[in-house]
């Protein structure tokens, strides 16, 4: 077994190179003649990377093993692999190449909205911290030698602040629970046992869902155009390994084919399928054109998740918001509360 390259590609990098390839395959180049001319106009860092893959390919490796030897997504690596065996190799780049478009700009969006939102909330949770180790004690033993009783506001406020050390040891405590949890149990699940535990969490499923559903949507309209069967399609979806989800759901739809069941049927049934995906497959039947339905439908709901990511965003944005704009005010509270009850004192 050769070694893999020792660097990761970027994303961007991964999303730039499938879209130049697609673009030669489609004028016409092999394979080998696109990468080389491909390779011409990358840098010296990318070169680095790039040449033991075609070397690779020389060598008679598939082209999507050299891709997974290369560190790219493992959602493009399953798209070329299907397209590889049963496809398009330059329709498969091209569907890659947008799918992690898609994927950046939907962590672009959410780093962008949120920046500053969480970083506004630390800075004022660090002045929390300072306040309650350093501000809070000297008013409480000014009071002290005083001897001044403080107000039932002003104890509330001090209270919230002893509260805070419970609520960092809580979060703590929480955290070292999640992660013991996630290394001795989830870990060694199933994907749809996995799936089973974040249907718990019903906006992070959501998403999952959605995902899923695309990318079973997507590779099952490349493998039926390709002239497979749906039992064919979903005895390739079995054989490979990069997508875990799609080899477990479609050994259980196997089986499920082989007593009769449709697998209409079988996916409104599913709780890890989008609601409308069952109608989708039905409308795709009775009509004849599964294939295209299916693909027309996986694009839909790429463009979904896009608009779906900006409305949680746009609705994480005023909380966070709000939630910093409280604690702000406690600061200001714990410090001039005090002070003007003890010049009142004066």
């Amino acid at each position: 077994m050769k070694k893999r390259a020792s660097k990761a590609w970027s994303k961007k990098e991964q999303a730039e190179f499938l879209s130049k390839l697609a673009q030669l395959i489609q004028a016409g180049y092999t394979l080998i003649e696109a990468l080389t001319m491909v390779n011409i106009q990358l840098s010296k860092k990318q070169q680095q990377r790039l040449t033991p893959g075609i070397q690779w390919l020389l060598e008679g490796e598939p082209f999507y093993v050299v891709l997974e030897r290369l560190h790219f997504q493992r959602e493009a690596v399953a798209i070329l692999c299907f397209s590889e065996k049963h496809g398009s190799l330059a329709r498969a780049l091209e569907q890659s190449a947008r799918f992690l478009e898609k994927k950046i700009m939907q962590v672009d969006t959410f780093k962008r909205m949120l920046r500053y939102p969480i970083f506004l909330m630390f800075t004022v949770f660090v002045v929390l911290i300072i306040v309650q180790q350093m501000i809070v004690p000297q008013f409480s033993l000014l009071y002290s030698s005083m001897s001044t009783s403080m107000s039932w506001l002003i104890q509330g406020m001090f209270g919230l602040f002893q509260f805070l050390h419970a609520l960092l040891l809580m979060i703590g405590c929480i955290c070292i629970c999640l992660f013991g949890y996630y290394e001795l149990f989830f870990k060694k699940k199933s994907t749809l046992e996995k799936l089973k535990v974040i249907s718990r969490m019903p906006v992070l499923f959501k998403g999952v869902q959605l995902m899923h559903t695309y990318l079973f949507s997507l590779q099952l309209s490349g493998l039926l155009q390709a002239g497979l069967s749906i039992y064919e399609s979903l005895q390739a979806f079995k054989q490979q390994t990069y997508l875990p989800f799609l080899q477990e759901m479609s050994e259980q739809m196997i089986g499920e084919l082989k007593k009769g069941e449709s697998m209409e049927h079988q996916i409104s049934r599913s709780p890890f399928f989008e609601r409308h995906f069952a109608a989708v497959i039905k409308h795709g039947e009775a009509s004849g054109m599964l294939a295209r339905e299916m693909y027309t439908y996986s694009q839909f709901l790429l463009e979904n998740a896009e608009l779906k990511i900006e409305k949680w965003v746009s609705w994480l944005q005023p909380v966070i918001y709000g939630l910093t704009a409280f604690l702000i005010l406690i600061v200001y509270l714990s410090i001039l509360l005090p002070m003007y009850q003890l010049m009142e004192q004066v």
